[in-house]
């Protein structure tokens, strides 16, 4: 599996509010909700790999799988995504997560 950074993952299409996880985690995601100096829409400017490591922000979740394969979601905080820079992350395209955490937050 290819691992990316967090800069490289928004260069692919230039929009924020997309869903990572780290390899290290287990049972976590985040969704990345600023990136220091990025309009969403606009190329990220700087050098790649690393386009000078701004700041990036990002709702933090616990996810769980149940027994019946549904997805059990919860928000646990919001803040700065360390290791932004590093090649560990893994962009996440699961509709049923999005969905699950969308109506957790809207009650």
């Amino acid at each position: 599996m290819r691992l990316f950074n967090i800069y490289q993952i928004y260069h692919f299409d230039n929009k924020l509010n997309f869903y990572v996880k780290r390899y290290t985690w287990e049972n976590t995601i985040a969704k990345v909700i600023f990136i220091n100096g990025v309009v969403e829409g606009k190329k990220i400017t700087g050098k790649p790999p690393y386009y000078g490591t701004p700041l990036v922000m990002a709702e933090f979740y616990k996810v769980i799988i149940l027994e019946d394969g549904s997805l059990e979601g919860e928000f646990m905080n919001e803040g700065i995504l360390q290791c932004s820079g590093n090649y560990s992350w893994n962009k996440l395209i699961l509709n049923e997560i999005i969905h699950e955490i969308s109506s957790i937050n809207e009650q």
